[in-house]
C-alpha cells in the first residue's frame, strides 16, 4: 500500500513538473527584489483549460492577497484582470527563460484622485 501511495505520489509530481515545463510561467515565483513594495509572489496554475494566476502584494504585516483570476493568454504572455474594489489593476506576465516581467496598470475607481501606476517586477521560481 505504502510503495503503491509513494509511487502515485511520485508520477503525479513528474506529470505536473512536465505540465510547468511545456507551458512557460506555470509555478510559483517570488520577487527578485527581497524589500519590495510591490508584488511578492505568484502562483501560476493550469486548471483543465484555463490559466489561474494568484497575486500577493506587499503589505505590513502580511501580504495582501489578491485572490486568484483567470488569465488569457496573448501571443507573447498572459493578461490578467483585478477589480479590487478600489482598484482595477491589469498584468501582463512575460516568461523569459526562467524568469517572469510581470507589469501592471492600476487604475484608481476610488475617486481619490490618485493618477494611473505602472509598475514592472521580476520573478523567479520559488515560494
Amino acid at each position: 500500500e505504502t510503495r503503491k501511495a509513494l509511487a502515485d505520489q511520485q508520477a503525479a509530481e513528474k506529470t505536473a513538473e512536465e505540465a510547468a515545463n511545456q507551458k512557460p510561467g506555470l509555478g510559483n515565483w517570488r520577487s527578485v527584489d527581497p524589500n519590495t513594495r510591490f508584488l511578492t509572489k505568484l502562483s501560476v496554475i493550469q486548471n483543465g483549460p484555463q490559466v489561474v494566476v494568484r497575486a500577493w502584494g506587499a503589505c505590513h504585516p502580511t501580504d495582501c492577497d489578491w485572490g486568484p483570476a483567470n488569465a488569457v493568454e496573448t501571443g507573447n504572455g498572459l493578461s490578467v484582470r483585478w477589480n479590487q474594489g478600489f482598484k482595477s489593476a491589469e498584468m501582463r506576465i512575460q516568461a523569459q527563460n526562467h524568469n517572469l516581467t510581470v507589469t501592471v496598470q492600476s487604475v484608481y475607481t476610488d475617486n481619490s484622485g490618485r493618477a494611473p501606476q505602472l509598475a514592472t517586477e521580476n520573478f523567479i521560481k520559488g515560494q
